[in-house]
């Protein structure tokens, strides 16, 4: 299994809407990705660390696909729309991270 990550910084003056993000961006992402091995999705909201300190990510978006081929032929064919639709839900630019799921 292959993941995508999408890292959003923290930022204290970032704008993030987290509503937006999971029922409008992520069906998004699912209903174009899908056919292309997109498995489910997941965000996780950063909170403060133990010692009270910001978290170091705000959001974290995550794909889980069968495979790096079909996840890069699904970029391929719709990662312009998918990426465009970023401005909706936060200022922030997203740092994108490929890995394969071990475990």
């Amino acid at each position: 299994m292959i993941l995508a990550s999408a890292y959003y910084p923290f930022s204290a003056d970032a704008r993030f809407d987290f509503d937006y993000y999971r029922q409008q961006h992520l069906p998004m992402v699912l209903r174009l990705l899908g056919p292309y091995g997109l498995q489910r999705t997941e965000v996780v909201r950063g909170v403060p660390a133990l010692d009270g300190s910001a978290p170091r990510f705000l959001a974290v978006g995550q794909l889980y696909f069968t495979d790096l081929a079909r996840l890069a032929d699904g970029l391929a064919a719709h990662g312009d729309d998918i990426l465009a639709d970023v401005v909706n839900y936060t200022d922030l630019t997203p740092d994108i991270q490929f890995a394969e799921v071990l475990a």
